[in-house]
């Protein structure tokens, strides 16, 4: 996936994400072929392979573009300073309200492991979070708190829930209080 910093691929990356949601809406992501996303983003076949390898990472872009969180303005693993699991919470509660409809066609797709794996990847990517945790200890953290984000996620946007309870179910769940 095209990292650089180009304006004139980022822009054709976001025509492509942007198509391929509008697409999902449509119709089954597995039936979306990658000439109609190009015809769809109004980009050439070349321009799609040389920013993607495939949809599906179009769709790790997406999460990426749109989930690349930030606390105090940076995101939050660029930051430097430390992330605590609050913060992660809260960070995550306020991501899933946002981006409902785009995690509802994710799961409508049976997709959220893309969210998971998403989750997953940031977390353990992260250097401000869990700092004094190293390997398998720190990757079971990650995976857990990857595993109930994604899990709310997919409670959330199959419910009627309007989603001023999450932050704080999440909070409480850390924390002890809801086990």
């Amino acid at each position: 996936m095209y990292k650089g910093t180009n304006k004139t691929a980022l822009a054709s990356q976001a025509q492509i994400a942007d198509a391929l949601i509008s697409l999902m809406e449509e119709k089954n992501f597995a039936s979306i072929s990658v000439c109609e996303l190009c015809k769809r983003a109004e980009v050439s076949r070349q321009t799609f392979y040389s920013l993607f390898e495939s949809k599906e990472k179009v769709v790790n872009f997406e999460l990426e573009r749109k989930y690349c969180v930030s606390l105090g303005g940076e995101p939050c693993c660029c930051s430097g300073k430390a992330v605590s699991i609050d913060d992660i919470c809260r960070i995550y509660a306020s991501y899933i309200k946002e981006k409902r409809e785009f995690i509802r066609l994710l799961e409508k797709n049976n997709m959220l492991t893309f969210v998971y794996e998403d989750m997953y990847n940031s977390l353990l990517n992260c250097e401000s979070f869990f700092r004094e945790t190293t390997g398998r200890e720190r990757e079971y953290i990650c995976a857990g708190l990857a595993g109930l984000f994604a899990g709310t996620a997919k409670r959330y946007v199959n419910g009627e829930d309007k989603g001023e309870e999450i932050e704080k179910f999440l909070l409480e769940f850390v924390r002890g209080k809801r086990c």
